[in-house]
């Protein structure tokens, strides 16, 4: 309620407003404008003209009406109910959803932008393709050797051969009867992720849908496949010349026929990956291939080079290095062993000057990074608003959002993230609250007592948001009103 003391310092002000031509009224319909009118304008005909403006004021405010009731009172008992209403409800809007919602923003924006510049820093790599310890055992070579001279034959996959019950786990499905050798498929398998073996053997022995491959070539085609799944195919199909699982639609020999066709042509298979690994190391052919990335597709898509891992290793050894290999695969793309370390110096001066324009396109394209992200991560958070928060439908504020982005500063993302967000939150989502002042002011508090824990931070927030919440609820008239 009115005090003298409060009264004083508010006519003090109204005279210093005067004194400079001002004039500041209630805006119409406000509970403000309600609670002026209950109160007590001075005027000759109250009170008497002996009383100071306080006095009087206070004389005014105090009257009863014909009823009893000091209306002044009752309108701020009033007031302070919307106040008490109004201020409840904007510190929930600004702890409980513009609080989480920013938080979500800021985790979207911030792993959108580590994962484009992480693709961009890990733009060109090394990627060594190395033979498994198992490539080595003598017993895989006794296995296959045989089937050396084997004429090339093109099995077409038709029978559907199921899992046989008992043999589901990898080492089931290749197992032998070598015991030592059975150890180093246990080894190999390990190296495999998971459920790669039954992978294989579904792609070979039982599915048939529209888009399967039959022909077993396609599967064993060093230019298409890997050196593992080669071997994987051969170890199934070798166990798979040892049993016969229920199921089998096809009669034993042509069961047994189909099996070791497909285990004779995988055998030659192996047989030539094992000459072209030897081949390779002797001729000292390091890159495996170099036109599968185009120059421009550094910083686009990640570019691996691929290259033999016996080589590499000795490459390495040999003062060698991966920024050689960047260097030639930015100019001359030039694979000839010697050579390469020869020219080293040059290739490796010519991936440093990439590197560099490599460095400014990235800086280039981190604001790009982080308007996207901001622009995705607050569209999800307005796709995920709760309908009893919607105050306009959602495409309205995905157009404001756009509109506000437009106008923020080209270097907005180097200020610290967590307030950018809140700010373009508060301004599309909830403009309609006072959520960011009372947020901003509780940041205040915070630096300026430390010491105080959240609870009091919201208490002296609330004592400065008050008055700004009155504030909104004057006009100022112009001179002469």
């Amino acid at each position: 309620m009115l005090n003298y003391n409060s009264l004083t310092a508010a006519v003090s002000l109204a005279q210093v407003l005067d004194n400079k031509g001002l004039a500041i009224r209630a805006i119409d319909g406000t509970p403000l404008a309600s609670l002026v009118r209950a109160g007590y304008l001075p005027n000759p005909d109250v009170g008497s003209l002996e009383m100071s403006i306080e006095e009087r004021i206070m004389f005014g405010a105090q009257s009863k009406n014909a009823a009893g009731v000091v209306e002044h009172d009752l309108v701020m008992d009033e007031v302070l109910e919307v106040l008490k209403k109004t201020v409840a409800w904007n510190l929930d809007v600004a702890r409980n959803q513009v609080n989480p919602s920013v938080k979500a923003a800021c985790d979207f924006v911030q792993q959108y932008v580590d994962d484009a510049l992480t693709l961009k820093n890990t733009a060109i790599s090394v990627r060594a393709d190395k033979f498994a310890e198992i490539w080595d055992s003598h017993y895989l070579t006794g296995l296959v050797e045989r089937y050396n001279e084997t004429p090339v034959k093109d099995v077409k996959l038709s029978i559907t051969v199921p899992m046989a019950d008992g043999i589901a786990t990898p080492l089931a499905l290749v197992e032998t009867g070598v015991a030592r050798f059975n150890t180093e498929l246990e080894n190999f398998i390990a190296t495999l992720p998971d459920g790669y073996v039954q992978e294989i053997y579904n792609k070979i022995f039982v599915n048939r849908d529209e888009s399967y491959n039959s022909s077993l070539l396609a599967h064993l085609n060093h230019l298409y496949v890997e050196p593992t799944q080669i071997l994987v195919i051969f170890l199934l199909a070798s166990r798979l010349c040892e049993i016969t699982p229920e199921g089998v639609q096809a009669g034993l020999n042509e069961y047994k026929e189909y099996v070791i066709d497909i285990m004779s042509q995988a055998a030659r298979a192996v047989c030539r990956a094992l000459e072209r690994r030897e081949s390779n190391s002797k001729r000292k052919v390091l890159v495996a291939d170099w036109s599968r990335f185009r120059e421009d597709d550094i910083g686009i898509n990640p570019v691996e080079i691929r290259v033999n891992a016996d080589v590499y290793d000795k490459f390495l050894s040999d003062g060698g290095s991966p920024e050689v290999l960047f260097g030639a695969f930015v100019s001359d793309r030039n694979s000839n062993y010697d050579i390469l370390l020869e020219r080293k110096e040059r290739y490796i001066k010519v991936w440093e000057s990439q590197e560099r324009v490599m460095a400014t396109n990235l800086r280039l394209q981190k604001a790009n990074h982080f308007q996207t992200g901001l622009v995705r991560a607050i569209e999800k958070e307005i796709q995920e608003l709760p309908e009893d928060l919607l105050v306009t439908e959602r495409k309205v504020y995905v157009v404001e959002l756009h509109k506000y982005i437009r106008q923020m500063p080209n270097n907005w993302y180097e200020d610290d993230l967590f307030i950018t967000v809140r700010k373009v939150i508060c301004a599309v989502i909830f403009p309609h609250t006072n959520a960011y002042d009372i947020l901003s002011t509780m940041d205040t508090v915070a630096k300026e007592h430390p010491d105080l824990d959240p609870r009091e931070w919201g208490l002296l927030a609330l004592m400065e948001f008050i008055p700004t919440w009155v504030a909104t609820l004057i006009t100022k008239d112009a001179p002469g009103q």
